[in-house]
């Protein structure tokens, strides 16, 4: 009869233990197991930093807008290249973003959850595209305003009053509901008084390009995290 193994020889898992007990006739026999290879956590490590992304252009393509709107006056067909090279740029680097977007996620996170972040990236795109579609009309209106009232305030007292049947004082709320609007601001002006039209949309080019400058940087930034080395 072959002597039972108590509770504390009882074989132990492979993976536990380098001695597995083993019993026999003559008691208990050690049996040597190998031990198996430990998973090594692969270190943090930062990626190598990228070349300077293609969405830097963006910055001086916007700033320079505001350059071309401000040269219509005095050279306009200097104002009107420097412009179409500078949306130029400015398009490109804006519509080559999505398509950009997929490999940078897979270098910077990783291929195994790729397709997930992506997904989720996509789907901030509509409110992003909200945001900033409100952002430029507010901005717009803004400068609307901002200009008509520097051109109300030039405007004879009387001229003014019979144009709009209100006086310059009321002039805020008369240009908030387009009952004053530039074009017939203009008529009653002082002579030499220069159109804003073009000029309308420079508060909202800066306000595009400050976006664009943290856009750059938080892509710097995540290219600078550490992560583990690439799944």
């Amino acid at each position: 009869m072959q002597p039972r193994c108590s509770p504390e020889m009882q074989p132990y898992s492979r993976d536990a233990a380098e001695v597995e007990p083993r019993c026999s006739g003559g008691g208990v026999e050690p049996r040597r197991r190998r031990w198996a290879a430990p998973l090594r956590t692969p270190p943090l490590t930062p990626p190598a930093p990228p070349s300077p992304p293609a969405r830097v252009l963006s910055v001086p393509a916007l700033l320079s807008l505001p350059l071309a709107t401000s040269m219509v006056h005095a050279e306009p067909e200097t104002a009107l290249a420097l412009f179409k090279a500078a949306s130029l740029t400015a398009v490109a680097v804006f519509a080559g973003g999505p398509v950009l977007l997929a490999p940078a996620v897979v270098d910077v996170f990783g291929a195994r959850d790729a397709t997930a972040i992506y997904g989720r990236l996509w789907m901030m795109l509509p409110a992003a595209n909200f945001f900033g579609a409100t952002l430029v009309s507010r901005v717009r209106e803004y400068s609307y305003s901002k200009h008509a009232l520097a051109i109300a305030e030039t405007c004879d007292e009387a001229a003014f009053t019979a144009t709009f049947g209100a006086p310059p004082a009321e002039a805020q709320s008369l240009i908030a509901s387009k009952t004053a609007t530039l074009p017939l601001l203009l008529t009653i002006a002082p002579e030499g008084t220069v159109d804003p039209s073009p000029l309308l949309y420079d508060d909202a080019f800066y306000t595009l390009a400050g976006f664009s400058a943290l856009a750059c940087v938080c892509n710097l930034a995540a290219y600078r995290l550490p992560r583990p080395l690439r799944l």
